[in-house]
């Protein structure tokens, strides 16, 4: 069942599943151990919580990877999620890729909140545009990347909608509380 939490102040944000035990091991599986076979049923994951969110149609945004990462791992795997999930829901459905990063990242594993927000400033550089958008990123602890993702869209003209994650890490946040359509205020 998707989870709805506000992780940032303003970003209306679904999640699939909390990032712990097996599903913390296929996303690791898939994302940094060369799982590339995983894509399609995260996509299928995925793809339901964006149908349950009650999102209209709209361009699904994915958060970037460091190129770094992306070398190390041999595949951008928020990218090809998008592509995935796009394709299983079809048209109006589609997959931009309007952010991109402006520089070296630093990792934001062990970080505050506070530190991840620093961390993330400035991070991302986006194409001009107008368009309704969904950011897609794959685990939610803070909020921090997902909240610099859309300011940067956001400055750059497009209507971020809001945001799709396959999970969010338990440890910092313990929501949880799963809302149904009738409950969902906009």
């Amino acid at each position: 069942m998707p989870i709805r939490r506000p992780w940032c102040n303003w970003l209306d944000t679904w999640v699939g599943a909390t990032y712990e035990a097996e599903i913390a091991k296929i996303i690791l599986a898939w994302k940094d151990g060369a799982a590339t076979h995983l894509t399609w049923p995260l996509a299928q994951l995925l793809s339901g919580v964006i149908l349950r969110s009650g999102f209209a149609p709209s361009a699904l945004v994915p958060v970037p990877s460091a190129p770094s990462a992306v070398r190390r791992r041999g595949f951008n795997h928020t990218a090809s999620l998008a592509k995935a999930a796009s394709k299983l829901m079809g048209a109006p459905w589609r997959t931009q890729r309007l952010l991109s990063h402006r520089g070296p990242a630093g990792d934001q594993v062990g970080l505050t909140r506070a530190q991840r927000l620093r961390n993330a400033e400035g991070r991302y550089s986006a194409a001009i545009g107008s368009e309704p958008v969904i950011l897609l990123d794959d685990v939610v602890t803070t909020g921090a990347t997902l909240d610099e993702a859309a300011n940067t869209l956001h400055s750059s003209g497009h209507q971020v909608v809001g945001a799709i994650c396959l999970a969010h890490t338990p440890k910092r946040f313990n929501f949880g509380k799963t809302l149904p359509q009738s409950e969902r205020t906009y």
